[in-house]
């Protein structure tokens, strides 16, 4: 195994672990108060705003992070799996189209963020979870398979 495939193994690995680390709290916790005082929802607490009305449930208990904080590490943690399988993604997609699609799901992302703030719509869990796992996805095409 190469240095650089021994690399993006340790990555993957660390990310998929982040993403356990992540949902722990719906197995950990029976209740919001439990929850919110959990040491894993203050450790995320400083990378995601951990609104309820934002995150996936499990009866009454929550991940330690929001639905869209969900799909982007999910994405980040299948994109290392999948750089580490050798997949080459620049054969499926160019460079330059990964780049818009990236700039694409960045302000769409950021369009569906302002249009809640200012209360044009409110979007779906699923719908912020999906954005952010095509988005953590993209991101991880283009930082590790693309440098291959």
């Amino acid at each position: 195994m190469s240095e650089s495939a021994k690399v993006v193994l340790l990555l993957a690995i660390a990310m998929s672990l982040l993403l356990g680390l992540a949902w722990l709290p719906v197995f950990l916790y029976e209740n919001f108060a439990d929850w919110h005082t959990s040491g894993i929802t203050r450790v995320f607490s400083s990378v995601c705003h951990q609104q309820p009305d934002r995150m996936f449930s499990v009866g009454e208990s929550y991940p330690a992070v929001c639905s869209r904080c969900s799909g982007i590490y999910t994405g980040f943690a299948i994109g290392l799996w999948v750089a580490l399988w050798g997949i080459n993604t620049s054969k499926i997609l160019p460079r330059k189209q990964v780049i818009v699609i990236i700039v694409v799901i960045t302000v769409i992302i950021g369009l569906d963020i302002l249009a809640q703030w200012i209360t044009i719509w409110e979007g779906s869990n699923f719908q912020r979870a999906v954005l952010g796992l095509i988005w953590g996805l993209t991101l991880m095409s283009i930082l590790i398979t693309r440098n291959k």
